[in-house]
This record gives structure tokens, C-alpha cells and sequence, in this order.
């Protein structure tokens, strides 16, 4: 808490005193305060992304617009929607660049982890919200992700077109979910599709909402997903605060009405390897 406050606090007194045109250059007064402050801090490195973050703000890629959507890639180390600490969390929240990006309103519909990338989708009006709110809330919509993790040395494992469905009774603790027998039923379906080396590519769908259900099941099965170390993974992920984990695909086949609302069939992103059917 102290952290952020510390974060929050220099990053508003510099963007009060040297944010039109970013002047904060070498030598300034606004830098030699800094120096002067954390020099030798070993917060230094923190407090320089942040600063940056705020300066200037990442920009988050658009997949697709029409008047009642707009889907996006959402960059790993990003929040989807802002935390509970609200304007205290330092961390980016990419529905809150993207608002200011746009020049819209979003109304948040789902929502992708910290650490994941991928699709993701905000509703620009009232209506499209509460319409793509049903088709979640009734499963109408069909989420595949990518993930890749380590092939254990002593399993003996091979591609299938088969998919492996995951069950279990699924509880969220304060940072962890766990197994418990008043948990709720968590469902996935699983497809290994590249096995190669040392590493395999899964596509993953999960049945259920559950905070965390597609990285605790990896983890179970003994395929913690790279860069998870929260889950049991001592390999990187693809970037500072991310793992291999990404939304690729949303399927609308199922959601009633999707066509009076201008959307495709499918929207995809660029993946590792082709996104079969289930």
C-alpha cells in the first residue's frame, strides 16, 4: 500500500509539472528532484515505468468496431477494469485507455486476468450491454484460448484431435484458486495440439467462469502454463508481468441476435497453431 501511494504520488506531481510535451528531460528540475529522491532507491526502476505509463499511456490494439462493440487486444500486464483500490492502483486498466483512446463510454462485459492477453470486449451502448451480457450469463458465446507450457520429460504425450474435458469444484482463496468440496463446478475443455521439444500448445475452452479455472487446471494436470509462477511454472512468460496464456478466439455461432449487432461469426486473433473445432 505504502508502494503505491509512494507510485501515485510522484507520478501526479510530475505529470502537474511536465506533461505537455514530456519536458522531463535530463537535467530538468523535475528529474534532478527525482535523482535527488530515489537515486539510489532500488524502487527506482518501479517508479521510472510508472511515471512513463502515466506520461504516456500504452495504446491498446483494436480487433474490430461497429457502433455496438468494440473488441480489442488486450496487452498482458494490463487490467481489463479497474481494481477495487480504484485511482490508489497504479497499474494500467486497459477499458480506461481505451475510453480515453476512442472518446467513448465503455460498458465492460467480461473480463481477462492481469496477466493474460487477448480478446476482449467492451459494449459501446446500454443496450449491446445488456444483450452481451445474456449471451456470457447463458454461455452463448464460445472462448478458446492458447497456452504453452512445459512438457514434463517423463510424460509420454501426443497431439489428439479428441478434447479431454476438466472438471472439479473450483474455490478462489486470496490469491490462489484450490480444490474444495463446496466449490463450484468448474468445467474445460482441453486439446493438446503441438508437442514439441520441451514445450506443448494447448487450446483451451472453458464451460464455466471461474477466477482462475484455465491456470489452475493446467497446473493440475502438470502443465503449468509459462510464466505462471503463481501456479507452479519456473519457465518466463512472453513479458514483464504476463504468461502464456491468451484469448484467440470468440465464436458467436451460438449467441441469439449476433448479426443484428454488425458482428462476424468469429473474431480470431494470430495464433500458434490453427483453432480447430472442439
Amino acid at each position: 500500500m505504502a508502494l503505491r501511494c509512494q507510485v501515485s504520488s510522484f507520478c501526479a506531481t510530475v505529470s502537474s509539472t511536465c506533461y505537455q510535451g514530456f519536458k522531463a528531460k535530463k537535467g530538468s528540475i523535475a528529474v534532478r528532484n527525482f535523482d535527488s529522491l530515489y537515486g539510489n532507491s532500488s524502487l527506482k526502476p518501479l517508479l521510472i515505468k510508472q511515471i512513463f505509463r502515466t506520461l504516456l499511456p500504452m495504446h491498446i490494439p483494436l480487433v474490430l468496431k461497429n457502433s455496438h462493440f468494440v473488441v480489442v487486444n488486450k496487452p498482458a500486464g494490463t487490467l481489463s477494469v479497474p481494481s477495487r483500490m480504484g485511482k490508489a492502483d497504479p497499474r494500467p486498466v486497459a477499458g480506461m485507455l481505451l475510453q480515453e483512446q476512442i472518446g467513448q463510454r465503455l460498458f465492460p462485459i467480461h473480463r481477462l486476468d492481469e496477466e493474460v492477453s487477448g480478446i476482449l470486449m467492451f459494449a459501446l451502448t446500454e443496450t449491446a450491454h445488456k444483450v452481451a451480457n445474456r449471451w456470457f450469463e447463458l454461455h452463448e458465446i464460445v472462448k478458446t484460448y492458447e497456452a504453452t507450457s512445459l512438457t514434463p520429460k517423463d510424460e509420454i504425450i501426443s497431439p489428439s484431435a479428441e478434447a479431454i474435458l476438466w472438471e472439479c469444484q473450483l474455490m478462489r482463496g486470496k490469491k490462489r484458486a484450490y480444490e474444495a468440496k463446496y466449490g463450484k463446478k468448474s468445467l474445460t475443455k482441453a486439446k493438446l495440439i503441438i508437442c514439441q521439444n520441451d514445450t506443448s500448445i494447448w487450446h483451451l475452452q472453458p464451460l464455466t467462469g471461474r477466477s482462475h479455472q484455465l491456470r489452475y487446471e493446467m497446473a493440475k494436470h502438470g502443465f503449468p502454463i509459462d510464466g505462471d509462477t503463481l501456479y507452479g511454472s519456473n519457465r518466463p512468460g512472453p513479458t514483464s508481468g504476463g504468461i502464456c496464456l491468451r484469448a484467440v478466439k470468440l465464436d458467436f455461432t451460438q449467441a441469439s441476435g449476433y448479426k443484428d449487432f454488425e458482428l462476424p461469426a468469429s473474431i480470431s486473433l494470430e495464433s500458434l497453431a490453427p483453432v480447430s473445432h472442439f
